[in-house]
């Protein structure tokens, strides 16, 4: 007499088990990689941030405002303000080279909006996680770059 089948049996069970498992894998591995650019271009972005606000003080307030940045302690900060530390896995970075390119590591804004110019470099874990910050001179204006191939993009 031949059985009915109405229910799941227990290799039916563990295949869709080990499939769910396998594919929240490859979905966490990715997740990984999304999160360390996000890291990245977030600290670049917040760098930024803090040097319009020392460009915008230093009009406002008609007096020379600065941005020191440490790179051993991988931290930055406007003169009068608290230290931020740079994300896990944030670092500043050249590859070998000084990764900040401001006179004394300190970005220095006049009352006219002008600044000592110069650059920041910042890099995450992986190769194609590298951002540059570019001050000009000039006119203070700041400006973020991904850095795609090599760091020579931002010269």
């Amino acid at each position: 007499m031949p059985r009915a089948e109405n229910g799941l049996t227990l290799v039916d069970l563990l295949v869709t088990l080990m499939v769910t498992v396998i594919l929240g894998l490859i979905g966490n591995m990715a997740l990984q990689g999304f999160l360390a650019n996000f890291r990245v271009r977030s600290a670049a972005r917040e760098v930024v941030t803090t040097l319009h606000l020392a460009r915008m003080r230093a009009v406002s307030q008609n007096t020379t405002h600065r941005v020191m940045f440490n790179v051993d302690a991988r931290s930055y900060q406007l003169a009068d303000g608290q230290s931020v530390s740079l994300p896990p896995g944030v670092r500043f970075n050249r590859d070998g080279a000084d990764p900040i390119t401001f006179t004394a590591d300190e970005a220095t804004f006049s009352p006219t909006g002008t600044s000592n110019g110069g650059r920041i470099f910042l890099r995450g874990l992986k190769e194609q996680q590298r951002y540059c910050i570019r001050v000009n001179p000039l006119t203070g204006r700041v400006r973020l770059q991904k850095v795609q191939t090599s760091w020579t993009e931002c010269d």
